[in-house]
């Protein structure tokens, strides 16, 4: 009697564990087969790493309605504001897009074009045919009487937006009520590129003329100037500092450091600057000859202030000791001219974008292709800039040609198609058959045995 109690329980151990071992298997199986509905089914990992990296997708689009897919007024650069909730976007035709950044949808418009936006707003059905119009990177206004804007930055406090183009002023709007509260002037030349120092105090703009849809070549001076707009917050007016001069042709990214000790710069004369905004005092020129070989079109300190990250016209990235002012290692090449370039905050990972219609997450010590998005391809759009969120966990993109907004973020290329959901809901089926043979074929063997047991 014994004997037989003891082969019923060793028995029923031998199911479960049998049973529990072949799900285990059949579990495995699924989730090689069907990588994607674990992430799915799980809380996404928010904090960027390698092994969500391949989940990053598409998440939202905009495209300015008065434009369209063939050609209207190009989008030139964005930037996220400090908390991360929204996006200002500025075009070839005097006009600036606020956008939501979660949802993308169009918090305001400025400038000459916000009307024709509204506009086409509320007819959907408006498109405009306009050809494009080619030049070395493709830029397009539809309205050429309009200033052309070419760079926009936010206060560290997001109480402020800047904004800058051919017109050669600096624009400030209040983000409260978006109304224009002042205006920087000094420029002889187009201004290029902007950047607000991390304490509020400082904003530096760079001179010069594009290569796209060049203008004020006659009057460029190729400089550097710096703005005391520590009181701009409290609606007084901000006053010119220092002229800083040196660069042999136009300015085109300028990056202060965290501790705002220094500032770089980057310029069409294949070199970049380091610069004390202290003082306005010049420090070193990186490259000399050892740099790029082309106009350097944009550069990010690390974020342990270090290293610099710059991207060329000669279709390459390079990384800079910021001590020395030497290049370090090999450059990464790229496919054509890289416009954009942007350290990830966490180190490893660092942000390229440019005229070969894409946007690549590089290891930051490799240099090595992590991720490449290229949903500006369809539209034969570069994209002309590029840039993490503040929190690190999404990126948004602007590009030429089809005038388009982009947000990608960790998690988007999960069930990104109704296919899709179909593969999940097939390979549910699939798993639940296989497991319920499974059970069925090693249960009956140990049933049969029971019942001889039981004689």
């Amino acid at each position: 009697m014994r004997f037989h109690t003891f082969n019923r329980s060793f028995s029923k151990f031998i199911i479960s564990s049998t049973v529990s071992v072949y799900l285990s298997l059949a579990m495995l199986l699924f989730s090689s087969l069907f990588p994607g509905f674990a992430a799915a089914s799980e809380e996404v990992e928010l904090s960027l790493t390698d092994q969500n990296l391949d989940t990053i997708g598409l998440i939202w689009t905009y495209h300015r309605p008065d434009n369209s897919p063939t050609g209207n007024s190009t989008s030139w650069k964005l930037r996220w504001s400090p908390d991360g909730d929204k996006i200002a976007v500025v075009f070839f035709d005097d006009t600036t897009l606020i956008l939501d950044g979660k949802t993308g949808e169009l918090i305001k418009a400025l400038g000459s074009g916000a009307e024709a936006v509204l506009q086409a707003m509320e007819d959907k059905n408006s498109t405009d045919d306009s050809k494009s119009k080619s030049t070395r990177c493709w830029g397009y206004t539809s309205n050429p009487i309009a200033p052309i804007l070419r760079a926009c930055v936010w206060s560290p406090d997001g109480k402020l937006l800047a904004v800058a183009g051919d017109h050669k002023k600096i624009e400030f709007f209040n983000t409260s009520n978006w109304e224009r509260v002042h205006v920087l002037e000094g420029h002889t030349g187009s201004i290029l590129s902007l950047d607000w120092s991390p304490d509020g105090t400082r904003l530096a703009s760079g001179e010069g003329t594009d290569q796209v849809l060049p203008h004020n070549q006659d009057d460029c001076k190729y400089i550097i100037k710096l703005w005391d707009v520590s009181s701009l917050s409290t609606l007084s007016t901000g006053k010119e500092l220092f002229t800083l001069s040196g660069h042999k042709d136009s300015v085109i990214s300028l990056r202060f450091s965290s501790n705002c000790s220094r500032l770089v710069s980057a310029s069409d004369d294949r070199n970049l600057k380091m610069w004390d905004p202290v003082n306005g005092t010049l420090l070193y020129t990186l490259g000399e000859g050892l740099g790029h070989s082309a106009g350097v079109l944009d550069v990010d300190w690390s974020p342990n202030q270090t290293l610099l990250v710059s991207g060329s016209r000669d279709f390459k990235v390079r990384l800079w000791n910021a001590s020395t002012g030497l290049p370090l290692g090999k450059p990464w090449k790229d496919h054509n001219c890289v416009r954009s370039t942007q350290w990830h905050y966490n180190g490893k990972y660092i942000l390229t974008a440019g005229v070969d219609q894409t946007i690549k997450i590089r290891n930051a010590t490799t240099g090595k292709e992590m991720a490449i998005f290229s949903e500006a391809e369809e539209t034969n759009s570069e994209v002309m800039s590029a840039r993490w969120s503040p929190d690190g966990q999404t990126i948004a993109s602007c590009s030429t040609r089809d005038a388009t907004v982009r947000l990608y973020g960790i998690g988007g290329r999960l069930g990104e198609t109704d296919d899709a959901t179909d593969n999940w809901q097939i390979g549910l089926a699939i798993f639940f058959i296989v497991a319920v043979i499974g059970i069925i074929l090693i249960f009956m063997p140990l049933r049969k045995e029971f019942r001889e047991h039981r004689k």
